[in-house]
């Protein structure tokens, strides 16, 4: 299949078809806020951070520090918010998905994916990517990942979306993508896989089916960032990357149309985002599904967890993190319990030890 390249100069006013709806006669939820239930401290430079799919685990991947674990799992009951074991891992972890029964662990150090048995916590295979992961995303049947890489030291091995066969332990195909690669999103379907090229300021947009690209969207000097995905496939949004941008714009794509449909500026330093998959009761209004934006970030140089309304393209509530080192570090990830009720952020303190904050979420 031949890549089509689509360009857009215009971005037009945000529109989405899933609207926020008042609350139900003689409802009383005013005041539904998201609340900070905690903090764990974990070792330094913290990568990413993954739910297990019952919710009741959480699984932290760090670089670390002397004296401290060096490239470590640390492992979380996400009940208690108490640390239950910390597991050496490969060098240089990048990247932590929790797939099933098994977690997936991406390693610049040795090129490779670890396939770990999430239970004993030993590893199964090791997959060798011959190139740098930067972050992996599982298909929606679990048996494939895909892993964005972006090259290596060889000029011969390009940046690339590297799919694996998580069953067999072995790579069975490699889909080239832009410069300077950040993040990947798949769709709910699993059909297309959405790769932001911060160096091509442009989107990359595979069919995973047949594992080509099917199109290359050119943004325009936006150099895009983190991506989410909503629910039912039909939004994509795009953050600019932060760096050296005081004023961040987030971009909503058709992913149908691959057109930029909105844009706006939500006024706050983003680093993670993830829309609500579940119809959510906040501020004395009920949200549909797609309609809400959950995000870390800073407000005011207050490290902030904040629930964005897509509809306004305002904050609409927000609480500060509260954690250690407060405006001195930057978010590596933000990972959602699969029933939705809390959020987990992953900060990094600049050298010392990393923390891992609990939000309960609104309902």
């Amino acid at each position: 299949m031949n890549a089509m390249r689509r360009s857009t100069s215009v971005v037009a006013v945000l529109a989405l078809a899933a609207l926020a709806v008042p609350p139900a006669g003689g409802s009383t939820h005013s005041g539904a806020v998201p609340v900070v239930s905690g903090h764990v401290v974990v070792p330094t430079t913290p990568t990413a951070v993954a739910v297990s799919p019952d919710g009741g685990q959480l699984y932290v991947v760090s670089q670390g520090n002397d004296p401290e674990p060096l490239h470590s799992i640390t492992v979380i009951d996400a009940r208690t918010l108490e640390v239950t074991s910390t597991v050496t891992t490969c060098l240089g972890p990048v990247d932590v998905v929790a797939a099933g029964s098994t977690l997936l662990v991406a390693c610049t150090g040795g090129q490779a994916l670890l396939v770990m048995d999430a239970a004993t916590m030993t590893v199964l295979r090791s997959v060798g990517l011959g190139a740098d992961p930067k972050g992996v995303v599982v298909s929606p049947s679990g048996d494939k990942a895909y892993v964005l890489a972006s090259g290596s030291r060889s000029p011969k091995v390009l940046p690339a979306l590297i799919v694996v066969d998580i069953g067999k332990g072995k790579v069975v195909d490699r889909v080239r993508v832009g410069v300077i690669s950040q993040a990947v999103a798949l769709s709910p379907s699993g059909k297309r896989a959405y790769v932001s090229n911060w160096g091509s300021d442009s989107i990359t947009v595979i069919n995973t089916g047949v594992r080509k690209v099917a199109a290359t969207l050119d943004l325009g000097s936006i150099m895009p960032g983190a991506l989410a995905v909503n629910p039912d496939g039909s939004r994509l949004l795009v953050n600019r990357e932060n760096a050296g941008v005081s004023n961040p714009r987030i971009l909503t794509v058709n992913t149908k149309s691959l057109d930029v449909v909105g844009g706006f500026r939500p006024g706050m330093k983003i680093d993670g985002m993830a829309y609500n998959g579940t119809l959510t009761q906040i501020l004395g209004g009920y949200y549909r599904v797609g309609t809400l934006l959950l995000v870390a970030g800073e407000v005011d140089y207050e490290d902030t967890f904040a629930i964005i309304d897509l509809l306004t393209q305002r904050v609409l509530t927000s609480v500060p993190l509260g954690a250690p080192c407060r405006g001195a570090g930057v978010f590596t990830d933000l990972a959602i319990a699969p029933d939705e009720r809390r959020a987990y952020v992953l900060g990094e303190c600049l050298g010392h030890p990393g923390t891992l904050t609990a939000v309960d979420l609104p309902k």
